[in-house]
């Protein structure tokens, strides 16, 4: 994996040596909105294979690809929402 950071700590580019797409650019962007941190994923990948890889991304691909990212978010603020609350409890004694 090969990680270039466009802008110090706010957004970099993940790009796969090898693996199953064709190509994988994978932007992260971390933007501060009323206070709060936003985290931003820009994904631009293409399949091999054609029309093959077209119908696989399609049918299968597309949908999980969005399952994970769903997932990530899910589980991001969620450690984040701990990460709060634990800072909360630490103020508080």
């Amino acid at each position: 994996m090969i990680r270039e950071h466009l802008l110090e700590r706010r957004q970099w580019v993940d790009r796969p040596l090898s693996g199953p797409y064709r190509r994988w650019h994978h932007a992260h962007e971390l933007r501060e909105r009323a206070g709060r941190t936003e985290i931003a994923d820009h994904v631009r990948y293409s399949m091999p294979l054609g029309v093959l890889g077209e119908l696989a991304r399609a049918v299968f691909v597309r949908k999980n690809l969005e399952r994970i990212f769903d997932y990530r978010h899910v589980a991001v603020e969620r450690l984040l929402s701990e990460r709060s609350s634990d800072q909360s409890e630490g103020e508080r004694r």
